[in-house]
């Protein structure tokens, strides 16, 4: 199943989808980013703990951001979920774009992709 980045037409849709993506691979997920992503979809994080916990996933693969490893690119997939309170919230086309990129790369689970409720289809 193809994902059409440019059904989207929010960040707040984009993320929906991200979450719900990453919460069906959560066991394949680092556990520093498994924590992050949960806190951050059961629990709403407010502007400066959602900008906390994308700033320590960001410093969790310090000078390793252009790495494969699954665990950098997990990572990566994770924080394109923390922008949700961001005042200037990225381009939803661009986030999904960069996010699927991250997700598929990492090998996680290509089935996550279509479980998800509310999926845009090309």
């Amino acid at each position: 199943m193809q994902v059409s980045p440019s059904s989207f037409t929010t960040y707040q849709e984009a993320r929906e989808f991200m979450s719900r993506a990453l919460l069906q691979v959560h066991a394949q997920l680092p556990s520093h980013v498994a924590r992050a992503v949960s806190t951050s979809i059961n629990e709403p994080l407010e502007r400066s703990a959602e900008e906390s916990t994308r700033v320590a996933l960001w410093n969790s693969i310090a000078g390793r951001e252009q790495e494969y490893s699954p665990e950098v690119l997990c990572t990566r997939a994770a924080i394109c979920v923390l922008y949700g309170s961001a005042t200037n919230q990225p381009d939803p086309a661009d986030t999904i774009e960069c996010f699927l990129g991250f997700f598929r790369a990492a090998g996680l689970a290509e089935s996550a992709l279509s479980g998800t409720q509310s999926i845009r289809e090309a």
